[in-house]
């Protein structure tokens, strides 16, 4: 990633910017906000440095800043790491099969779809169409979203021998959000499925495996309300930071 200066219309320094050129479907730049930095004017440099960008900022005052310029707020999430190893979180639910992941990118975007209807926290315009959706999944299975998929900790879930979840675990390289190693990509579950334990069921199994490869961590992203944040708090994982990801669609 590369590194720029942020600076005002009067030449001072404000702040910089890590800025990664080659990320799609836009470039991706992440701006800190130092102390006593003017938000305002941080807001108007990165604008100015950083056009046509989708920007990433640890401030809930510059994403503030940023919406009022025109920007859209995409997603607001808490960055939270489990530090391993640990117990296991608990015995096998009953009745959740746990299978390894297959590559049916149509079955599992038509499952994330049910999971993410258009009032949940996580619901992503592009993922509404099963097209979309599967293009989403397609791009965890191959490793072109976060990076390559860490085939053993990651699992889908069946009850009756029905889909009914999916976790999807891969390796994430290092950067301004997470220091890098097991990261789970995405974890859905049907909504005609919720309460039953399947959730946990595969989060337990991706602990348990991580654990046993002497892996030191698992590090997760969840949107800001989102109910999913209670079971993570159970499990012992802790909040690293917030990140307020936003685009510019003006």
């Amino acid at each position: 990633m590369d590194e720029l200066e942020l600076t005002g219309a009067d030449g001072a320094m404000l702040g910089t910017a890590r800025v990664d050129p080659t990320d799609q479907p836009l470039p991706r730049a992440v701006v800190h906000v130092p102390a006593g930095v003017p938000v305002a004017d941080l807001a108007d440099a990165a604008l100015a440095a950083l056009p046509g960008h989708r920007l990433i900022v640890d401030a809930a005052a510059l994403a503030e800043a940023l919406v009022e310029r025109g920007l859209t707020l995409v997603r607001a999430a808490s960055i939270m790491a489990l530090s391993l190893p640990v117990p296991s979180p608990g015995a096998p639910v009953p009745d959740v099969e746990l299978r390894p992941l297959q590559d049916t990118p149509d079955d599992y975007g038509e499952v994330m779809r049910r999971a993410y209807p258009p009032d949940h926290p996580d619901h992503e315009h592009g993922d509404a169409t099963p097209a979309g959706a599967a293009a989403t999944i397609r791009g965890y299975l191959s490793g072109e979203i976060v990076g390559p998929v860490i085939a053993e900790a990651s699992a889908e879930a069946r009850l009756d021998g029905l889909l009914v979840g999916v976790n999807v675990v891969s390796e994430m390289p290092d950067d301004d959000e997470f220091e890098g190693g097991p990261w789970i990509t995405d974890l859905f579950v049907d909504p005609a499925a919720q309460g039953q334990g399947v959730g946990k069921a595969l989060l337990g199994h991706a602990i348990d495996r991580l654990t046993a490869a002497g892996r030191p961590t698992l590090g997760l992203a969840v949107t800001l309300d989102n109910p999913a944040t209670r079971l993570y708090e159970d499990l012992g994982f802790v909040v690293l930071g917030t990140r307020w990801n936003l685009v510019d669609e003006r």
